[in-house]
């Protein structure tokens, strides 16, 4: 960026009458202006007026010289355009005119409904290539639609042919009534007056057009809030020009008026398939048009498939630990399991927050910035993680006593931490990997990467805990080395077998960084409900872990180490759901389609449900054979085990439907929302139901604090989705 945009940023920053609210901060900064235009800017109740994509804001000013009882606001992301017009409006004393710094396709976050009367589009880019981005489609007549009145007028002034006979086409199609069309404005006969000196202000780049010869094209029609609008399917002659200078844009003659959502839809099109394994080990996934439900389940089964793998590790890992080597064992690595947990919820934060924000991308066509995204939470997430491997290891001690450990366990927390720890650094390549393969359409392939890493630990955990007999050191290493074969496969299929997403070789200016920061920041806020969940379960660990020490001492905490077990299988069902349910979510959600969303919410809300009740009645009956596969019938930690279970185990419905409901707020960048049941559930209620519980009923006390905290939040959240729906 050159010393003079830094120079006009600066001053910009200074303007009253300029407000910059890009894609990038919208979220983190709120704009309360809202439907409070009139009052607390202009103070008026005049009529509001936008002009979309106002470049340097000539229109805008030029208009509210004309009028001064009308209130005009200039739109755009370029903001070293705009400072001419805003600059222009300070000297000249202008006080009905703003402008606003922001991205267009998020302009009805700032208006509130009814709150402007008509849109100028003066000289926008047709893009011929992208339906969506036009300003004038469907697309875009929705968002609209959000924030003018009933009928408000649409004003199209354009150089384009393409642009203008695409909006005919569009116009015709949705039967919108037209005031006034003309191919060639300056030379129509029958123009009043008053209107041929509206359409008489010239920008910039209209000026360039005129000089070259081009007809000046101009279109007046309404725009009413009832009807769907659907897009024109036809072949437009394309522009032969494109911008000074410039070549054709295209060696295409003509191009389609549909939309990326009606034709070609598909988030994963067949571009470079490389291998015919690869091509027919992915799925056409089209996340804008397929039938909600078909799509749902085609997505839910590699999904929940592919995390079973993951459960199943975990039991085998626990059987072979409470089995070859003991009790102590178990509970050793309960003590240590909320270390692994953080690990997992920081690998989840980037890998969902990535996808959520990379789904939207490619919803709007914007597949580059889906890409930095990705290569963003990659770089990112493993360099942090390397971050928790050193500290873990310069702090064991203090790690295991955090964590709820006793003396006489610390050798085996120890033993267990520093052999399983460099499995961090592969877990996020992994998590991450997967998160991003499912979005580029390849479920199947997220699934065998899963699978590998789970049979991988089992056959190891096996090896080295009953051959080689290396006790707990030998389930840590077991669980590290099994993290390799995912972290390869997910390399060699960002390596040139990936469909539409890339990795970017990282930079490292002073800008790339800024960036990179802001990104992460972003998708961290996105992602940040998923970490809160598991470091949720965490937190009922580390609290249980405490309290069962505390009045059952290490048998109590060996017991307990089996429900902990049994968690991630909770855990799994409602994690599936919500990981299907996001791209579905988050792809309709930039695209608008509401009904879309709301068929994904009611699939998923009725599968957890149904799920819940079964794992709560098939754990309750088997109860006492899952102790015994963990604990020898002979120790003390087995009978109490065999009393609490099924206990613990009524959470299943409350805590899975809480998972599914909360990641879908997350879905819909509802990330506040979703931290806050997060955070209700995880911490403020599991903490006092574990501290008040048993005081009131006993050990059984201990527990139900799950099911309490889990129930409690599942009333809140209903209450919260029914208050809020639309």
């Amino acid at each position: 960026m050159g010393k003079g945009k830094l120079a006009k940023f600066a001053e910009m920053e200074t303007f009253k009458n300029v407000f910059q609210y890009p894609y990038s901060v919208i979220d983190d900064v709120p704009f309360e202006m809202k439907g409070h235009w009139r009052e607390q800017y202009f103070g008026n109740d005049n009529p509001i007026v936008l002009e979309l994509g106002c470049g340097k804001g000539e229109y805008a000013v030029g208009l509210a010289r004309m009028f001064p009882n009308i209130n005009f606001i200039g739109v755009d992301i370029k903001g070293a355009r705009m400072w001419t017009g805003a600059k222009m409006a300070i000297e000249e004393g202008l006080t009905n005119v703003a402008f606003l710094r922001t991205n267009i396709e998020i302009i009805d976050r700032f208006f509130a409904p009814n709150e402007v009367q008509e849109i100028w589009l003066t000289f926008s880019d047709p893009q011929m290539k992208n339906a969506r981005k036009r300003l004038t489609s469907t697309y875009f007549m929705e968002r609209y639609r959000h924030f003018l009145t009933d009928r408000g007028l649409i004003h199209l002034k354009t150089d384009s042919n393409f642009l203008f006979t695409y909006t005919t086409y569009m116009v015709e199609r949705n039967q919108l009534r037209v005031l006034l069309r003309t191919e060639d404005l300056y030379h129509t006969e029958g123009l009043d007056e008053a209107t041929r000196e509206i359409l008489g202000i010239h920008t910039y780049y209209e000026n360039q057009w005129i000089e070259r010869g081009l007809n000046i094209r101009y279109m007046k029609f309404e725009l009413p809030h009832e009807g769907e609008l659907t897009e024109p399917d036809v072949e437009i002659p394309l522009d032969e020009y494109r911008s000074y200078h410039r070549t054709k844009r295209s060696s295409k003659d003509t191009a389609r008026s549909t939309t990326d959502e009606r034709r070609g839809a598909n988030l994963h099109p067949p571009q470079h398939q490389t291998s015919d394994n690869m091509k027919d080990n992915r799925d056409a996934l089209d996340y804008g048009e397929m039938r909600v439900s078909k799509l749902f389940y085609k997505l839910f089964f590699p999904t929940l498939l592919g995390l079973l793998s993951s459960v199943l590790l975990n039991l085998a890992d626990g059987i072979f630990v409470g089995q070859g080597v003991g009790s102590n064992a178990l509970a050793a690595i309960n003590i240590a399991a909320p270390m692994f947990l953080v690990s997992t919820g920081i690998a989840l934060m980037f890998g969902s927050g990535a996808s959520i924000v990379a789904a939207v991308h490619l919803s709007k066509g914007n597949r580059k910035a889906a890409n930095i995204n990705v290569t963003q939470a990659f770089t990112v997430g493993l360099l942090l993680m390397l971050t928790i491997v050193v500290i873990v290891n310069v702090f064991p001690r203090q790690t295991a006593a955090l964590f709820g450990g006793s003396e006489a366990l610390y050798p085996l927390v120890h033993d267990y931490l520093f052999w399983v720890s460099p499995c961090f650094c592969f877990m996020i390549i992994n998590i991450v990997g997967t998160f991003a393969i499912r979005l580029d359409g390849s479920p199947n392939f997220s699934m065998t990467i899963n699978t590998l890493s789970a049979l991988v630990n089992i056959v190891l955990d096996w090896l080295f805990i009953f051959p080689l007999d290396m006790g707990i050191k030998g389930a840590a290493i077991a669980t590290s080395i099994s993290g390799i074969p995912g972290m390869v496969l997910v390399a060699w299929y960002f390596w040139g077998h990936s469909n539409q997403l890339r990795l970017y070789r990282p930079k490292f200016s002073q800008t790339a960084l800024h960036l990179t920061a802001r990104n992460c920041g972003y998708m961290l806020r996105l992602g940040f409900p998923t970490f809160i969940a598991e470091t949720a379960i965490c937190c009922m660990i580390i609290t249980g872990n405490y309290m069962f020490i505390g009045r059952l001492h290490e048998d109590g905490v060996a017991a307990f180490s089996v429900a902990c077990y049994l968690f991630p299988m909770i855990f799994m069902f409602g994690n599936a759901i919500a990981q299907t349910a996001l791209p579905i979510v988050s792809y309709n959600y930039g695209k608008g389609n509401q009904d879309r969303i709301r068929q994904t919410l009611h699939i998923s809300a009725r599968l957890s449900v149904g799920l819940g009740l079964v794992m709560t009645t098939v754990g309750m009956l088997l109860a006492p054979q899952i102790v015994n596969l963990f604990i020898d019938g002979t120790s003390p930690a087995n009978a109490i085990g065999h009393a609490g279970l099924p206990l613990f185990l009524t959470s299943s419905l409350p805590f899975t439907v809480n998972v599914v409901l909360i990641g879908y707020l997350q879905s819909l960048e509802r990330y506040k929302a979703a931290t806050f049941f997060m955070l209700l559930r995880g911490f403020v209620l599991i903490i006092p139901s574990f501290i008040l519980l048993p005081e009131l009923l006993g050990n059984t006390g201990l527990w139900l604090a799950e099911t309490v905290a889990e129930t409690l939040t599942l009333v809140v959240l209903i209450g919260f989705l029914l208050w809020n729906r639309k």
